[in-house]
């Protein structure tokens, strides 16, 4: 398998295996000191220029498509392979583009005044990735992905990644798997969308470091990144498989929030006196459509009615507007449209593991 699959990679040059001369634009930064003896801290060798020793505690180089990073441990470049090549990371990179941006980078670093040959650097960060068009819109799955647990990686729901977005995270210290919706994520960092499709899902794959990489796919190099492409495609498959999709979930319904508040707000329609219950529907149901469990439901309604300000004497008629509240929900449940939760999560491990 050598499908689009790579999005953003780091690389790692140890000491010694570069080379950085004058009309290299870095920024070196000095390294800090204590005031009362001048005692330096973070003070490392960087590199040797012209027979020179440049100490600092960092050295970086910022461009649109790459950054790079000088300290004690080497050079290291962050970059992500499609967007260096395409402008964005809609779209994944293959073997032969992961193979011409690489080339690429390494001729930009030469005219930037560092020379490495970069097939010798050891990938110090791999994030896999696919795109799954779903048939509901994205939110609609977050609400049953809270409960597929990550094997050796503890959940972190509500994924923010420097933005807001909706979204799921299971990490160690070694991996990280991160679902969210791939649009909304552009139109949130304001990238071009258009012609980018509504309900789009992403699942990544983050192995965050090279020891990591190492034992998961066997690369020593950037070399051996490049001629053993297909392996990153299967262990993403089989990571994924043995993690999040490891437990099928029982056939418990879930019901659209959307659904649920017309009804509600049909029943109630013509009702002046149930004025406080319209106001708990419209807050409940404000958020964008999303599935939801009948348990939560009635937290969720039962957490409404109490943030509404009722006087002292009025509590009595709070709990009867509850109950009416709760009672008319329960009885819409048996005509009510549902999603099985299985068939939700058979759809998107079937897409996950033999889309194209």
């Amino acid at each position: 398998m050598n499908n689009a699959i790579i999005d953003t990679t780091g690389l790692r040059i140890i000491p010694g295996e570069f080379e950085v001369n004058k009309s290299t634009p870095l920024e070196v930064y000095p390294a800090r000191y204590t005031l009362n003896d001048g005692e330096l801290k973070n003070d490392f060798k960087l590199f040797d220029l012209e027979g020179e020793e440049i100490n600092g505690s960092k050295a970086i180089l910022n461009r649109d498509k790459y950054q790079v990073t000088i300290d004690a441990r080497g050079l290291y470049i962050q970059l992500s392979i499609p967007k260096y090549l395409r402008g964005t990371n809609y779209q994944l990179a293959n073997q032969q583009e992961t193979k011409e941006v690489i080339t690429d980078l390494e001729k930009s670093l030469k005219d930037e005044g560092i020379k490495l040959n970069i097939l010798n650097a050891i990938p110090g960060r791999l994030d896999a990735c696919k795109n799954i068009k779903t048939k509901l819109s994205t939110g609609n799955y977050f609400s049953f992905l809270h409960s597929l647990g990550g094997s050796r990686m503890n959940q972190k729901s509500g994924y923010n990644d420097g933005i807001k977005r909706t979204g799921f995270q299971w990490s160690n210290t070694q991996q990280e798997i991160v679902c969210y919706d791939k649009r909304l994520e552009m139109e949130t960092r304001k990238e071009e969308t258009k012609g980018i499709p509504k309900n789009v899902l992403r699942f990544e794959h983050r192995l965050r470091n090279g020891r990591k990489i190492k034992s998961a796919l066997g690369f020593n190099t950037v070399n051996d990144m490049i001629n053993n492409f297909g392996m990153i495609e299967e262990n993403y498959n089989q990571v994924l498989k043995d993690s999040i999709f490891k437990y099928e979930p029982n056939d418990s319904r879930l019901f659209q929030s959307k659904t649920v508040a017309d009804y509600l707000e049909h029943s109630l329609r013509n009702n002046k006196r149930n004025i406080y219950l319209k106001f708990a529907t419209s807050i409940l149901f404000s958020k964008e459509n999303f599935l939801i469990d009948e348990m939560s439901l009635f937290e969720m309604l039962e957490s409404v009615m109490d943030k509404l300000q009722f006087p002292k004497d009025k509590k009595r008629k709070q709990r009867f507007l509850l109950k009416q509240l709760l009672n008319n929900t329960r009885e819409i449940f048996s005509s009510i449209e549902t999603v099985n939760v299985r068939e939700l999560y058979n759809e998107l491990r079937t897409k996950i593991l033999l889309v194209a």
